[in-house]
This record gives structure tokens, C-alpha cells and sequence, in this order.
């Protein structure tokens, strides 16, 4: 049922389609309520081609009790849709306002409310009882993934899409990196071979696989866990599945999946994440994880002399700041390190705040931010814009001089020799020339190095 306010709708707004006739086929968020997604129309006849497609975030829950309680908040509304507004404005990468959003305002606009708790990953046929509980729970993310896609296709005219930017913030950002190539073999199933643009665009998704101040890795445990409980093996990237054969949990992770993307891909990060920093530098197990009746996994900032500074390093001390630094030295290795993006037509934009998914929330968010002399939102364009066949150097904007980016090679077909006939004609000797001096090249200055940006403190905006 398409719900659509009463009045005329605000400039800007998109109305709310929950997918009650999806049911039937398991689509739900985890109370079992309808799942849905925010639409605006595109403006103009000339637009009705181009789609934004954006996956909404909101963290994950890490155990079937906390997965419970996500589902009856009626605060943040990411396990149910009973409370969700009829309509909502767009902002930032999803705003109307081509001041704001000059590449996709005139798109349809999609933004894919997020209600399942792994990243639209989830898909445990069966109910999920919680011990104490009379209502069970719901893992169906990749189904509501699919039943939105069949209703834009069915309801909105998706069949006729020829240009789509797919995108998604913090664990829709993580979303985007592991349903990019699968969105995209869908797509070209339902445009009928007619699509000519795809691109990605994973934003503040981008979660390191990182120990904390003890060196455990608590954040990749848990996603691990989640990943095994919630079925989510046949969701994510069936090329990283088969090369982790073991260890599939490891595709559940952006640093190891995004290897095995096709799609062009942008990648937009801060690399001192304010909720990094909280929940995966200074987290901390609770006591008896795992634990699948457990209200919670784990405590974020659970470090005490840590995590006033860990919530804002404008509270740290000179040591604690230079402890801070070090996951941003990690963050730039592991970004650095990733091949895929230095493929021609992908790219990044790494910039320096202390802040946590800023694109969607604010438009002054989308358009302040700056690496290497550009802003967010012009890095984004720049990325949209070009053809697949630019070098990944001209996609890479980064506040931290970036190590000399050498192009994934294609691989070159080794040429057959050609038979040389019998007999071989003896040839006639030619004389050697007197051999010439080799001449001296002065070296080449080494460039000074460029200093590394100071992040800016920004408060700290809840996942």
C-alpha cells in the first residue's frame, strides 16, 4: 500500500511505501511488520531514466535478545515500520535541491529503510524465538532487499532504467559494498540488457577488521557471529564466499569483501570514524559472549581512561591523541592497500573528521567535507561522472598524501610464435659500432614530504 500524505506534499519529500503484499513472500522487518522504502518521483520526463538508490544505516544487533529490543524501540524504528513517518526530506547525497545534489536531484529517488539489523544480509526461513518472549523475531534483509527491487519494477517503472547509482550509509554503506554486484546482475535483468550506467558509492561503511586497545578484535567477532546466526552466507558476494572457503565470515567485512567487487566503486570515508573510534578501537565483550539471549554483545567506550577521548579528541591528552592517530594509520594502510581501488573507473575520498556518516544527514554535511582540495560532494560528482576508463588517480582524493597508485595490469593473451621455415639463410655479419659513453643524469629532487591534516573535531552523531 502506498501511503501518501494528506495534504500537498513539502518540496523535497518522499512518501513511504510499505510492501504489505511482499509478506506472503518473508519479506518483514524483525518484528514481522511490513518492510518499505521512502520514493520521490523524478521531476521531469527527461529524468524518468536515472535512479538513486540509497540503503539506509543504523548499526546491526548482535544477538537475538538484542535483536529482540531493536525490534520493539520505538525511538530509532530499525527493527520495526509501525512507527515510520509517511513522509520524509531528503538531505545531503539525497537532497532535491541541485544547489545541494547538482548529479542526482533530478533522479528518482529511492532511500531503502533499514529494519533487519545485518545490513540487509539476514535470511533464516522460520520465525526466531527469544527465550522469555512471546513474539519471535525476524531475519529477512535479503528478502527485503529483493521485494524492493520487484516493486520498483512492478510500481515505479524500474524495467526502464538506464542510468543508477546505487549508495548507502554506515551499515547501509557496508550493505552497498556487499550487494553492489548482485544489485547489479538484478538490474540487468530487469532493464532487459537496456542499463548503461551502474555505479556504487558505499558511504561511512567502511569498518576495519581492527583490534582494540587490547588487541581484540571484537567488532570483527561479532560480525562473524551475526553473519553464521542470521543465514547470511547466500547474501553476500558469492565470489568472496567461494575465495574464503572457512572463513565466509570474513565476507561480511568491508576490507575483505569490497576485493571482489566488479562494479565501479567509490568509496567515501572518514579515517578516524567517530564510532570506530567508540565501538571497535575501545569496545569491550560483555561478560558470556556469545550469547544469543543477551540484551547486548557489547559496550562501546568501555575503556575508562579512554573514552571521553575515543567520543571526542578534543577530551585527550597528548598520549592518548598519538594512541587515537594509530587507527588512523591503520585506517590509511588498509584503504591504501586495496587494490580494487586502484582499478580505472573506482576511486575514494578519504577525508579527516572525527565524525560518523555525515552525507545524508545535513546538506551543509554533504558539501563541507574536504581531501586533497575538494569536497565531498565534488568528489562524488567528479566519480559519477567520469567513464569507467579513467585512471583511479584522478578518483582519489585523500588528506593524506596518497602512495603513487599502480593500475591493476589486464591481463595480455601471450602471443603464439610464428614457425621459422627450414632452411635459415646464414646472415651476413654487422659490423659492431664503437661503443658511446653512457652520460650522467643528475638525480631527480625527492619531493618534501606533505604533512598530515590535523582531523577536526565534530560531535559525535549516534549510528
Amino acid at each position: 500500500m502506498l501511503l501518501t500524505a494528506a495534504a500537498t506534499l513539502v518540496l523535497g519529500s518522499m512518501s513511504l511505501h510499505l510492501m504489505t503484499d511482499k509478506l506472503a513472500d518473508g519479506a518483514m522487518c524483525l518484528d514481522g511488520s511490513p518492510a518499505g522504502f521512502y520514493f520521490s518521483a523524478a521531476p521531469s520526463p527527461k529524468h524518468t531514466e536515472d535512479w538513486q538508490i540509497y540503503l539506509g544505516g543504523g548499526g546491526w544487533c548482535f544477538s537475538d535478545m538484542g535483536c529482540w529490543g531493536r525490534s520493539q524501540s520505538k525511538t530509532k524504528k530499525y527493527g520495526s515500520s509501525k512507527d515510520w513517518n509517511p513522509t520524509t526530506t531528503g538531505l545531503g547525497i539525497l537532497s532535491d535541491n541541485c544547489f545541494v545534489n547538482p548529479d542526482f536531484c533530478h533522479f528518482n529517488r529511492v532511500s531503502i529503510y533499514y529494519c533487519d539489523g545485518t545490513s540487509f544480509s539476514g535470511d533464516v526461513e522460520g520465525p526466531v524465538h527469544v527465550e522469555g518472549k512471546e513474539q519471535p523475531i525476524y531475519y529477512r534483509g535479503r528478502r527485503n532487499l529483493d521485494a524492493v527491487l520487484e516493486t520498483l519494477t512492478e510500481r515505479y517503472g524500474l524495467s526502464s532504467a538506464k542510468r543508477v547509482v546505487l549508495m548507502g550509509g554506515s551499515a547501509g554503506g557496508l550493505a552497498t559494498y556487499l550487494h553492489a554486484d548482485y544489485i547489479h546482475e538484478q538490474l540487468k535483468g530487469i532493464t532487459s540488457g537496456g542499463l548503461e550506467v551502474y555505479k556504487t558509492v558505499g558511504i561511512a561503511g567502511f569498518f576495519l577488521d581492527h583490534g582494540n586497545l587490547d588487541g581484540e578484535k571484537v567488532f570483527g567477532d561479532q560480525m562473524k557471529y551475526i553473519f553464521n546466526r542470521t543465514n547470511a552466507r547466500r547474501s553476500v558476494n558469492s565470489d568472496c564466499v567461494a575465495a574464503n572457503a572457512g572463513h565466509e565470515g570474513d565476507c561480511f567485512l568491508p576490507q575483505y569483501a569490497i576485493k571482489h567487487i566488479k562494479a565501479p566503486l567509490f568509496v567515501v570515508n572518514t579515517a578516524i570514524d567517530s564510532w570506530q573510534t567508540r565501538c571497535i578501537f575501545n569496545a569491550k565483550y560483555l561478560e558470556g559472549w556469545p550469547d544469543h539471549n543477551a540484551p547486548a554483545s557489547v559496550r562501546c567506550s568501555a575503556f575508562p581512561d579512554m573514552a571521553k577521548c575515543s567520543e571526542d579528541l578534543e577530551e585527550c591528552d597528548d598520549d592518548q591523541y598519538d594512541t587515537m592517530m594509530t587507527y588512523m594509520d591503520d585506517f590509511y594502510d588498509v584503504i591504501f592497500s586495496q587494490e580494487v581501488l586502484r582499478r580505472p573507473g573506482n576511486g575514494a575520498f578519504i577525508y579527516a573528521d572525527h565524525v560518523h556518516d555525515p552525507a545524508p544527514k545535513s546538506n551543509s554535511a554533504y558539501l563541507s567535507p574536504t581531501a586533497d582540495g575538494v569536497t565531498m560532494q565534488q568528489a562524488v560528482s567528479m566519480f559519477w561522472n567520469s567513464p569507467v576508463t579513467t585512471a583511479a588517480s584522478e578518483n582519489w582524493h585523500s588528506a593524506r598524501p596518497l602512495p603513487e597508485l599502480t593500475p591493476v595490469p589486464t591481463p595480455v593473451p601471450t602471443p603464439v610464435p610464428t614457425p621459422v621455415p627450414n632452411p635459415v639463410p646464414t646472415p651476413v655479419p654487422t659490423p659492431v659500432p664503437t661503443p658511446q659513453p653512457t652520460p650522467v643524469l643528475a638525480p631527480e629532487p625527492t619531493p618534501a614530504p606533505t604533512p598530515l591534516p590535523t582531523p577536526v573535531p565534530t560531535p559525535v552523531p549516534t549510528p
